[in-house]
């Protein structure tokens, strides 16, 4: 990876992310895009001039300032982009449905996004891309966009069902249209394979509401993301205990399907064979559980990191991220305006960043297994708080270590559910035995949910919730810089310390004769540097007797075949700074 004067590697990744990031989550309009691209092109523009100048001495220098410049010049331009496809998915339907329309509708016709979900309430949500609109008079306007509708009673349907939808109060663009199971005509139904992917996902569903018995809704939420059946006490234990992202389908649980396919078919296929298979296995996961924003996440992530580590390519976490981001833009650039979207890359966006930092100050207190749990989800609480507590109006403060205890739960109640379904499907006399199994989780993750919901807690009213989440972001800031700031102090007030003039130059030791290397000089470290002493010739002795000396080109010395990091031990070891 490229680096920066030597320094810290330059993501061009990264910087391709945040400018489209800095595009897409402006202001739309016109007036927006036009600035991105002018300064788009004025980058662009400087680039090509800096790359032609050359600069004489100073290329190298210049260097990975220009790639860092043309890769936020191209962020800009594809954050345009998904800008203008994003309005034109999101934007005013055809035929003037707006408060200026000559006619009042009272019929829409469309095709069903995605499946049905049962909310709380009862009502049954079905996301609508509309065709067509008809009017008072028998006349009918083409349409386009999309509009939420929440259905009282009626049996789920599949994606890319048509449907008619009579309309028994005022339509306004952009608000949720309410209506009865009579209200709701197929005009068609839905292509052959999304049938098929939808009794799949009937029939999963049913092994495991027959596994898990009563914890099966939990389980169905967990494994499928489907909250139907979930009870409402339970769901708002998750929600007040701050671990509503349980629930919701993430990388946790891609992670621990990703293993079962990995542990079952790794000593069979080889690790390799293994990885491959989980990458297959959840693309089929995907078009059944459907694309959620969180799902599509995680799995481009895991997509990524496995050709990474097939490539023999560096897996970094904000690299693999920043590459997740810009396809799922390129994909849906509509998706990016949900909050499931922003919550999910936030959270990842603080792990990947406040992470390590977190986990260095938390290994005072914790284990290194728990610190690494804890300083996960403090880290991801840390970004995504604010923009939830913008949202809902509450955090609970005790969120993280509630995740790190919950996670075994949630695994152990998934790999016994997913086993559980396997073996019901079998032997469907074993529900008794899988049902009993799963309760024992089940039990005591409900008793934690409950005992968190009245946990410490902020809670925001609606028009004050700018300075709660500012000051979360900042707190999560000056936590994550606290280690390098006493870092920093400390060298500073040590009596040897000098800031390095940018060569490769240790501070020097003392009781030494002048003019020879000290015990911290580099050529102290690394003779073959110049100024060092003569490096001894790779065989002394004549040639065919046999005899080698301890030194370059012999593997039982301190040769050049010698791993440089036992080089490095047998060198640095009396050495502390």
């Amino acid at each position: 990876m490229p680096r920066h004067n030597g320094g810290r590697p330059v993501r061009p990744m990264v910087i391709l992310a945040f400018g489209a990031a800095a595009v897409e989550y402006t202001p739309a309009g016109p007036i927006s895009r036009l600035l991105a691209c002018s300064v788009s092109v004025i980058l662009l523009v400087a680039c090509v001039c800096m790359a032609i100048s050359g600069h004489g001495r100073d290329r190298a220098r210049w260097r990975p300032v220009i790639r860092m410049a043309a890769c936020l010049a191209l962020g800009l331009g594809a954050g345009c982009v998904a800008n203008l496809r994003t309005e034109e998915s999101l934007g005013q339907p055809a035929g003037g449905l707006g408060q200026e329309a000559p006619y009042s509708p009272n019929a829409l016709e469309g095709r069903l996004s995605g499946d049905g979900r049962l909310g709380a309430t009862g009502w049954r949500s079905h996301e609508v891309e509309l065709a067509a609109v008809l009017c008072d008079d028998d006349g009918k306007v083409g349409a386009s966009g999309k509009v939420r509708v929440f259905v009282r009673g009626g049996a789920a349907l599949p994606r890319g069902t048509s449907i008619r939808l009579r309309l028994s109060s005022g339509f306004r663009y952009g608000l949720p249209v309410f209506a009865t199971e009579a209200d709701l005509e197929i005009i068609a139904e839905a292509p052959r394979f999304e049938r098929f992917r939808f009794g799949i996902r009937e029939k999963a569903l049913d092994s495991l509401a027959r596994a898990g018995d009563r914890a099966g809704p939990l389980l169905e939420a967990l494994v499928m993301g489907v909250r139907d059946d979930v009870d409402q006490g339970l769901t708002a234990d998750f929600r007040n205990a701050g671990c509503a992202h349980i629930l919701a389908l993430s990388g946790q649980h891609v992670g621990i399907l990703a293993a079962l396919v990995a542990m079952a078919l790794g000593p069979i296929l080889g690790p390799f064979r293994a990885k491959a298979c989980s990458c297959i296995l959840l693309v089929f996961y995907l078009v059944v559980v459907g694309p959620a924003p969180s799902v599509v996440r995680a799995a481009l992530m895991f997509w990524v990191a496995a050709l990474a580590r097939a490539m023999d390519r560096p897996q970094d976490s904000l690299n693999v991220l920043a590459i997740a981001f810009l396809l799922a833009l390129a994909i849906d650039p509509a998706s990016s305006r949900t909050i499931s979207f922003q919550l999910s890359y936030l959270a990842v966006l603080g792990i990947a960043i406040y992470g390590k930092a977190y986990e260095f100050l938390l290994r005072r207190w914790f284990p290194p297994a728990l610190s690494g749990a804890a300083a996960t989800g403090w880290a991801a609480l840390s970004v995504a708080a604010p923009l939830g507590l913008l949202i809902f109006g509450r955090l609970n403060l005790l969120a993280p270590l509630v995740a790190m205890v919950a996670a075994p739960l949630v695994g152990s109640l998934m790999w016994l559910g997913l086993g559980g379904s396997l073996a019901v499907s079998a032997l469907p006399g074993l529900s008794g035995i899988t049902g009993f199994l799963c309760a024992l989780p089940y039990d005591w993750l409900a008793r934690l949910m409950a005992l968190a919901a009245a946990g410490p807690a902020i809670d925001a009213a609606a028009g004050n919730r700018l300075l709660p989440a500012a000051v979360v972001a900042l707190l999560g800031a000056l936590v994550y810089a606290w280690p390098y700031a006493s870092y920093f102090i400390e060298r500073r007030r040590s009596p040897g310390y000098c800031p390095p003039p940018g060569g490769l130059q240790f501070p020097q030791g003392t009781g030494r004769v002048t003019g020879t290397p000290g015990l911290r000089h580099a050529q102290a470290l690394w003779p073959e540097l110049p100024g060092g002493r003569v490096r001894p010739p790779a065989h002394t002795g004549p040639p065919g007797s046999g005899i080698r000396s301890q030194g370059l080109g012999n593997r039982t010395g301190r040769g050049r075949h010698v791993p440089r990091s036992s080089r490095r031990r047998a060198t640095l070891d009396h050495l502390r700074d």
